[in-house]
Parts: structure tokens; C-alpha cells; sequence
């Protein structure tokens, strides 16, 4: 594939050629590491917090140019371009033609209104969304005052030195100063696909396009290997990406399948509307009716009959959804993927920070002749050793002793300290290490000033090791930690006492039940080794022919709160199933503690519910289908088959959530419905991968974001079924006036008005609706994204039918008072259903009284102005004079109160009912 420079792009746009890149004008590829350092005027160790400040002042936040938001203006032209205002202004014009000033004077002030509710509920949604997107961000590792700690990225500046490794996104330009094994995916600059591997010395080229500074990483470009450390050379504007800013674009969303749903709806309600509509206009020509009365009626019965408001509903119910989950933890950065977790079947979760705490502490130590417990707390680095029940000081030239020091020169992590707590920067059973060294006094600051160079190699998932290179004096040794099976057989030689021998069955046999025991009891073990390598194989050492030292036991408890997330998800009727790479004894303890699987499950459940990595790769796709059903625990899983599971689940037609940390994850979270990464320990490529980020870590955030999934997922349902009822109501009781050859029920002014009162504000009241706490409840809901459900369909024609011959027979009643009596008793009657009709669909299954009256404001607030508007209208000369009405007095406000209310009695009549019906 051809390599191309960013100076290629000069024609794009006027601003792109305002400056070349700072990395190419400065050309930093060029200088060697203390030339980097002195123009950057930093050291090594970083910039003081001090010198930060004055930085970001003069040049400004680490921040690329946001896309942005349309204008007020653009968004008032939004509203009006539309074709339900086009229906309108066409009536308008006729109405202007013919002579109905009147007609033309309300329409304009019906596509005012509507135009004001348009606006205002998309600039909320607006907002709602520009809330959520602060909330997300990129964390960048950086040396300030000479300590590693993680930083908001926008808040790095030039001069800073940064930490990169695997997973990580690269958060600035940066000049490489330091390099082990490390390599970048730069296809958002170059193109190119390969991962390109990166190092640390001068390039001699004078001229180099981007995909050939090899001693550079950009800023948006993804960690895919190993770990490097660098100077922030450029930021925000100033980046390559920088440069052509203007020309990136958002990531398109492919559609949802409730997306699809609704498009389909909204087809078929367009198709019905005309359909009604030209019924009507037949009807009325065909009865001798004045033509341009009934092309009046007619455009004001398909504006009545659909549902404009639908779209502003939809987006505002996401809108409040995706901000009630942010409540509960959980970021959703795509709205219409809202709705999707509330309908999942299967979520397959990780076991480590998700279902446990994610702080992982050395309980006990293991070497060849000494065994002994470790006390503390998380990752506090305090605590007490005890070997035989007895409290011990492990000698410095002890077994133990060397068995810590080694483990904590193979591992790649820090301890931090901030706002009065501690915390890991870097991977947890890591940092375990690191907080039981410190509580025998063994720092790792200590260890590493001591050494000439160090080569990191951190932990791959296809070797499942990792480790450092040490170089210090003449001796360069490669300390290596990871799965005791690995290093177990990767081992020939055991250190016992102070010296190390040939390892033999014996010893074998002994770390390996101890490893076994231990991982029985959902405890995680790790190895340490280290071997002496020859300096010249640095570059690319071998984890072979290694001295083992002992096995570190670390303890990871469950999350409080879990156990009941857990239950709750599987009686909502989602399968929750353990995808983790943690050895298979050791799931199985975990998933006994937090009710996974039950304690005194059999061998033959046990054997039916378990899948290891190695089954999985013996199994076809079609068998591996066949295995999940069953399957609760996966052990030992490999990102490769964390995408083959989620593709495989998808086939059996489920509906998958997976969640995910590591960049080798990605794949499997784009691949499944709703991809999950961690807010904490995700790596910032899994983040981008994702639909939903966790802002907690925490499994019990999923359950409740599933939870107010089901919420949208109601709402919408209920709120779209309000505006499908009233919409077919009114269109209904046109057709059938105009059938029995009676006088217009309703006139063109009254069906506008009738439509902007009971849809302007009551559809955006329901889309306010709570949680009732009975959605975790209701499995009908699992893989179900109709929006007419089964609960509707019956309540829709019960509902309709009401509406219509009562308003008919209202009509019929009064009309030997007069037509303009008769049509005011019908008119106020249609209102009335449609708002006892919003008291109804505030939920389909729940009493209204048991749901309260008050529990939902805004139902209540827009019922009030609903009706004040009405009476005002009814009631006042004005309202007499241009709506064609006649006064009604109290009596007749009872009787239509009164009549009306049968549809709130249906309605309730129907929730109790229901229940025999659907046996739910």
C-alpha cells in the first residue's frame, strides 16, 4: 500500500495550508534524545506541576477542534422543513385563496407552536448529549515532579513526558526517548493497516513522510505492542492530526434494530394516513361536500392522523434515558444504543474489577520450602506476614524475600497515592506484587535506580507472560511473571534456599498442587522466574530454561452488590455467563460465591456448564453454537475466542452484551450488540470500540443501565402507542361521520388544534415516565424490539373503538341543539379521552394508583395546562369566534369529565385483565 505525507493534503482547505505539522517543521525525527529534551526544555523525569501550568496557559488545551453543533437557526429551518409543516403551509395558502382568513391565521399559529416545541426538545436533547460526551475521557500516564501519574489527556502540554504501552492511545505527538518492543497502528494517518513498529534512535533521512518517522507516535494513533516512553513534541491543533482536523468526521452508526422497527412504522403509519386521508377526500367529494372545505379537512386530517411529534419523542426519550444511566454509572456513547441493552438475552462478562473488586492482594507467598501468609487491604501497602500461624520477618537472603524482589523487577506498574487513597497505574495482580513488596520495605523506585537500562515486555495473552530485561553492569537477566503452567514448563532450574539446582518431578509436582489447591479456592496465582540472558539478545530474549522462584496467591474478592445483580439479571430472563482468562478452578470458585453456579452442583453440571479456551479451539462454529447454551463459565479465553463466542451466540439468535479491557478486545465489542468496556482499566482502544462505558467497572452497573434500558424501551413503546391511538382515534370519527353522511363532526381548525394539545406536550410528558421497578420483570421484553407489542394491539382497539362512538354519539346526542353545539360536546369529549388516555399510558401492566398520582410532575403539569387551554378556548369569545364553538356550561364539562373517564375504566379494567390474558 502507498505511503503518503500529510503535505498531500495542502489542497484540502485553506486552513490546512495556514502551517505545516510542528513535527515537521521542527523535525524531531531527526535530533538525538538530549537534543529532543533540551528544545523541549524538560528532562526525563518530566515537567514540575509548576512548569505545567504555565504551559497550558500559554498554549491552551490538548484538544482537537469538536464538530459543531448546528445553529439555533439550522435547527428552527429543521423544524420547518418537514413535510407534515408543508402539509400545513399548503392549507394555509388554500385557506388564504379561498377566503378563510381565519383558517390561515391558526394554521400560522399551530406551525409556530409546533416549530417552538420542535426546537426546544431537540436543543434539550442537545444538551443531554453534549453533557454526557464531558463525562468520557482519555487518560494519559505522564512524569510530573518526577512520579508517573494518569492525567486527563487534554490537560498534557509540551515538554511532558509520557508513558505508552499496549492498548494505550497515543495522547499528543510524541518523540520516542525510550523503546521496548513497541509498535502503533497509524491507519488514521497513513493508511497504512500494518502495525508499525517504532524506535528510539535519530533518523539520518532528512526528509520523512509521517508513516516513516519511526522514532515518532501521533496523537490518535493506538499502543498495539510492548511500551515506549517520549516527549510531547505537539498538541491539539498543533498534532498531525491537528492538521487536517477539519477533515475528520464522527464515526457513522449503523442503524439499531429498533431503529429499523420504528422506520418500518413510521412507513406504514405514512401509508395508512394518505390512504385515511384520500378515504376522506373521496367520501366528502363524492357526497356533493364543497371541495375546498373538504380539502381543508382533509390536509388537517393527515396532519392529525401522523404522528409528527414521533421524531422529537424519540430523541428525547433516548435523550433522558442516556442521562438517567449516566446516574447509575454507565456512559452510553451512541444514543439509539440505549435501547439496545435493555433488550439483551446474554451478557458475558468479565470476572476480574467486574464481578470482583478488581483490587487484587498477595494473600500468600510460595517457594520451594516456606510458606507464608500476607495481611492487608486491597492496595494499601500495610500488612503483616505469618508462616505457621506465627508472625515472621522474611530475611533478606531468604526464599521469600527473593521471590518478592524478583517478582517486583518483572512486573510494569505503579503504586499512586492521590486524594488520600491508593490506587495501580497499570494492570492490578501487577500492582499486587508491588503493595506486598512495600509492606517488607522493598521499593520499586529503589530497584530501578539501580539498573543501566531496562527492556519491558508486558503481558501478552497468546504467551501469557511477561517481563523485563534488566541490564546492570555486566549481567542482563530477563524476570518473567505470568500463568504458573507457563512458567512451570518453561522452567528446568528451582531456586531452594540461596541457590538454585535442576528442577525435578518433586518439584514439579509441588508447585503444581499447590497451584492447583489454591486456584480450587477462586484464588489467582501467578509465577516468577528469571533466567541470565547474553546482552546482544536483549531485543528479543526467550522465556526458556528459567530458575523458578515460588508463586504469588492473590486474593480478589467479590463486588458487593453482584450476587443480587446477578439473580436479578437471570430472572429479567438474561443468561449471564463468565467469559474471563483466569484458570477454570478459579472461575468456578468466583461463580459459586456470586450464584453463577450453585455449590453442590454435580460433576455432570459442572462439566456441562464449564468450557475451557483449549475446547473451544477443538469445536466448529456450529458445535460451539450448541455448547453455549449451556455454558456459564469460560475459562482461559482468548480475545481470537471471545470473538468467535459473541458471532456464535449472535447465530443462536441472542442478543449479545460482552463486555471488554484490552485493546485484543476490540473485535469482540464491535462484533457484539452492545459492546462494554471498563471507564477504569479499559485501555483506551476497548473505550473506542465500545457502545457503553462503565464508568465504575462494576457488573451491577450493567443490570442497572439494562434496567433503564428497559425504561426507553417502555417509554418509547407507550409513548409512540399515546400518539398512535390519537392520531387514529380523530382520523377515525372523520371517515365515520363522513360514512353516515353527517355534518363535519369536527372542522379543520378544531382537528389542528385537537391535535396540538393532546400531542404538543402530554407525548413529551410520558417520555418523562420513571422507573416503575417492575421492568427487570418483565422477560417479555429479551430480544423484543416491537414497538406495537402484544400489550398494545388489544388496549389500541378497545381504546379507538371508545373514542370513536362515544364522540359519534355525543355528537348525534346534541346535535338537535345545533351543528356548532353539537360539534363543541364532540370536540371537548375527544379531548378529554385523549387526556384520561395519557393517565392510562403511563404504563400498560401497572394501576395508575399504584403507580401514584403524583410520581410523574410532568404528566400532571401538562394534564392542567391541557385543560386550561381547553376551557380558556371553549369558554371565551375569542376561542367561540375563531374555532366555530359554543360555550358549554358546568353541567356539560361533568357529563363530558364523566363520559370520558370509561376510557380510563377500560383502561384499567384492561391492566387487571391483562394478567389472565398473558399470565404476566
Amino acid at each position: 500500500m502507498a505511503k503518503f505525507s500529510f503535505q498531500d493534503f495542502k489542497l484540502l482547505s485553506p486552513w490546512v495550508t495556514r502551517t505545516q505539522s510542528v513535527a515537521m517543521r521542527r523535525k524531531w525525527y531527526l535530533d538525538d534524545i538530549d537534543s529532543v529534551l533540551n528544545e523541549a526544555q524538560t528532562k526525563r523525569r518530566g515537567l514540575s506541576s509548576g512548569e505545567v501550568q504555565k504551559r497550558q496557559k500559554q498554549f491552551g488545551l490538548n484538544a482537537l477542534p469538536q464538530k459543531k453543533d448546528a445553529s439555533v437557526f439550522v435547527l428552527l429551518l429543521k423544524q420547518l422543513i418537514n413535510p407534515l409543516v408543508g402539509i400545513l403551509i399548503v392549507a394555509g395558502v388554500i385557506s388564504w385563496y379561498v377566503g378563510h382568513t381565519v383558517d390561515t391565521v391558526v394554521i400560522i399559529v399551530v406551525i409556530g407552536l409546533n416549530t417552538v416545541i420542535g426546537l426546544t426538545q431537540e436543543l434539550r436533547a442537545r444538551q443531554s448529549v453534549n453533557a454526557l460526551k464531558k463525562l468520557v475521557y482519555t487518560y494519559a500516564k505522564v512524569y510530573r515532579d518526577g512520579k508517573l501519574t494518569k492525567v486527563n489527556a487534554q490537560y498534557i502540554v509540551v515538554g511532558d513526558v509520557v508513558e505508552i504501552v499496549l492498548g494505550d492511545r497515543v495522547p499528543a505527538d510524541v518523540r520516542i526517548i525510550s523503546s521496548q518492543n513497541f509498535a502503533t497502528q497509524e491507519a488514521i494517518l497513513t493508511g497504512e493497516s500494518e502495525p508499525q513498529t517504532k524506535i528510539h534512535d535519530a533518523l539520518t533521512k532528512k526528509e520523512c513522510a509521517v508513516a516513516d518517522q519511526d522514532n515518532m507516535a501521533f496523537m490518535g494513533t493506538s499502543a498495539v505492542r510492548g511500551k515506549a516512553i517520549g516527549v510531547v513534541v505537539a498538541t491539539g491543533l498543533e498534532s498531525e492530526i491537528g492538521v487536517i482536523a477539519t477533515a475528520l468526521k464522527e464515526s457513522e452508526h449503523p442503524p439499531t434494530d429498533f431503529q429499523k422497527t420504528l422506520g418500518t412504522l413510521s412507513i406504514k403509519i405514512l401509508v395508512f394516513s394518505l390512504t385515511m386521508a384520500l378515504l376522506i377526500f373521496g367520501i366528502g367529494v363524492a357526497q356533493g361536500r364543497e371541495l375546498a372545505e373538504m380539502f381543508l379537512l382533509t390536509l388537517a386530517s393527515l396532519v392529525s392522523l401522523i404522528p409528527e411529534g414521533l421524531p422529537a419523542v424519540v430523541s428525547i426519550v433516548l435523550a433522558v434515558g442516556v442521562y438517567r444511566m449516566s446516574q447509575r454509572k454507565a456512559i452510553i456513547k451512541h444514543l439509539p444504543s440505549a435501547e439496545t441493552i435493555g433488550s439483551v438475552s446474554v451478557i458475558c462478562t468479565d470476572k476480574t474489577g467486574t464481578l470482583t473488586r478488581g483490587e487484587m492482594m498477595v494473600q500468600g507467598l510460595i517457594s520451594r520450602n516456606n510458606t507464608v501468609t500476607v495481611t492487608g487491604n486491597g492496595f494499601i501497602p500495610e500488612g503483616e506476614f505469618f508462616e505457621n500461624q506465627e508472625k515472621v520477618i522474611p530475611p533478606t537472603n531468604g526464599e521469600i524475600y527473593t521471590l518478592l524482589k524478583n517478582g517486583i523487577l518483572a512486573v510494569d506498574s505503579e503504586i499512586e497515592y492521590k486524594d488520600e487513597a491508593y490506587s495501580i497505574i497499570g494492570d492490578p495482580t501487577e500492582g499486587a506484587v508491588l503493595v506486598a513488596g512495600e509492606k517488607l520495605g522493598i521499593k520499586r523506585a529503589d530497584l530501578f535506580e539501580q539498573v543501566d537500562e531496562v527492556m519491558t515486555y508486558p503481558f501478552d495473552s497468546r504467551v501469557r507472560y511477561g517481563g523485563n530485561c534488566i541490564t546492570q553492569g555486566d549481567h542482563t537477566i530477563f524476570y518473567v511473571a505470568g500463568a504458573p503452567e507457563e512458567i512451570l514448563k518453561r522452567s528446568t532450574r528451582v531456586y531452594d534456599g540461596q541457590y538454585q539446582r535442576e528442577m525435578n518431578d518433586h518439584d514439579k509436582a509441588y508447585f503444581q498442587t499447590q497451584y492447583s489447591n489454591y486456584s480450587k479456592k477462586g484464588l489467582r496465582v501467578i509465577a516468577v522466574g528469571f533466567r541470565e540472558v547474553a546482552q546482544e539478545n536483549t531485543n528479543n530474549p526467550e522465556a526458556e530454561n528459567l530458575i523458578l522462584l515460588g508463586l504469588c496467591v492473590m486474593i480478589d474478592s467479590p463486588r458487593e452488590g453482584v450476587e443480587q445483580a446477578i439473580h436479578t439479571a437471570q430472572q429479567a430472563g438474561v443468561r449471564v455467563m463468565m467469559v474471563t482468562g483466569d484458570h477454570i478452578d478459579t472461575a468456578w470458585e468466583i461463580g459459586k460465591q456470586v450464584g453463577l453456579t450453585n455449590e453442590n452442583d454435580s460433576e455432570d453440571v459442572r462439566l456441562r456448564q464449564v468450557l475451557s479456551e483449549a475446547e473451544i479451539s477443538n469445536l466448529n462454529d456450529e458445535q460451539l453454537g450448541a455448547r453455549l447454551q449451556d455454558a456459564v463459565i469460560i475459562g482461559r479465553v482468548t480475545p481470537k475466542s471471545k470473538l468467535r463466542i459473541v458471532k456464535a451466540l449472535q447465530a443462536n439468535n441472542e442478543i449479545v452484551a460482552m463486555t471488554g479491557d484490552g485493546v485484543n478486545d476490540a473485535p469482540a465489542l464491535q462484533q457484539a450488540d452492545i459492546g462494554i468496556s471498563m471507564g477504569i482499566t479499559g485501555t483506551d482502544a476497548a473505550k473506542e470500540a465500545s457502545q457503553m462505558i462503565l464508568v465504575d467497572d462494576n457488573f451491577t452497573s450493567i443490570v442497572n443501565a439494562m434496567e433503564e434500558g428497559r425504561v426507553i424501551l417502555r417509554n418509547l413503546r407507550q409513548t409512540i402507542a399515546f400518539l398512535v391511538t390519537t392520531s387514529l382515534g380523530e382520523g377515525l370519527i372523520i371517515l365515520v361521520g363522513l360514512a353516515l353522511n353527517l355534518p363535519l363532526i369536527l372542522l379543520p381548525l378544531q382537528i389542528l388544534f385537537l391535535n396540538l394539545i393532546t400531542g404538543g406536550t402530554n407525548n413529551i410528558a410520558l417520555a418523562m415516565e420513571g422507573n416503575h421497578h417492575d421492568t427487570l420483570r418483565d422477560k417479555d421484553m429479551v430480544k423484543n424490539n416491537r414497538i406495537l407489542t402484544r400489550d398494545f394491539i388489544p388496549y389500541g382497539i378497545i381504546v379507538v373503538g371508545l373514542m370513536t362512538v362515544v364522540s359519534i354519539a355525543v355528537f348525534l346526542y346534541y346535535q338537535p341543539e345545533g351543528v356548532e353545539k353539537a360539534r363543541t360536546m364532540a370536540f371537548a369529549t375527544m379531548v378529554f379521552f385523549q387526556l384520561w388516555n395519557v393517565l392510562n399510558m403511563r404504563s400498560l401492566r401497572i394501576s395508575f394508583f399504584k403507580l401514584g398520582v403524583f410520581s410523574n410532575m410532568y404528566v400532571i403539569g401538562s394534564l392542567i395546562a391541557s385543560v386550561g387551554l381547553m376551557v380558556l378556548v371553549i369558554q371565551s369569545n375569542f376561542g367561540q369566534t375563531l374555532f366555530s364553538i359554543e360555550a358549554l356550561s358546568l353541567v356539560e364539562w361533568l357529563i363530558v369529565a364523566g363520559i370520558t373517564s370509561s376510557i380510563f375504566v377500560a383502561g384499567e379494567s384492561w391492566k387487571q385483565l391483562r394478567k389472565f390474558v398473558f399470565k404476566s
